[in-house]
């Protein structure tokens, strides 16, 4: 124990030796520390109790936690929605384009080739009509001979 206690107090008058400009401002291996050191005194001056060193522990219960969930996630949902919805229109939007318009062409000219017969037989159809009707209208007035 002697032991001990004789190399603590060579260590420490070394270190006074080596820094005997100014008393530091921590405790020194075998000092006793009674009172606050001068650069903490101004940080802890205003604190009269530990516990105001000390945050609250405070447990939330699981509806808060899920109160707390919703909150979080409907303000965060409606910004991430625009990202993700911008975020895939840059990125697919190059790369569906092209074949994109091609299926609108080529629905488009079906649907205009297919009109456009539907018409010339509606045509035909309202032509064929008129001239069996004309000639109906003709045979009628010519005597038979």
């Amino acid at each position: 124990m002697s032991d001990e206690n004789d190399i603590l107090q060579k260590a420490d008058a070394l270190l006074h030796r080596r820094d005997s400009r100014h008393e530091p401002d921590f405790p020194v291996l075998t000092e006793v520390v009674d009172k606050c050191p001068p650069s903490l005194h101004s940080q802890t001056a205003s604190v009269t109790n530990i516990e105001e060193l000390v945050e609250p522990h405070y447990t939330i219960t699981r509806i808060e936690f899920e109160e707390l969930e919703h909150r979080i996630l409907g303000s965060l949902l409606p910004a991430m929605e625009l990202q993700l919805a911008e975020s895939i229109r840059s990125s697919l939007l190059p790369q569906i384009s092209a074949p994109l318009e091609h299926s609108i062409k080529t629905v488009a000219e079906d649907v205009s080739r297919s009109m456009t017969s539907r018409v010339a037989e509606q045509l035909s159809d309202t032509i064929k009509a008129t001239i069996q009707t004309e000639l109906s209208k003709l045979r009628s007035r010519i005597p038979d001979l």
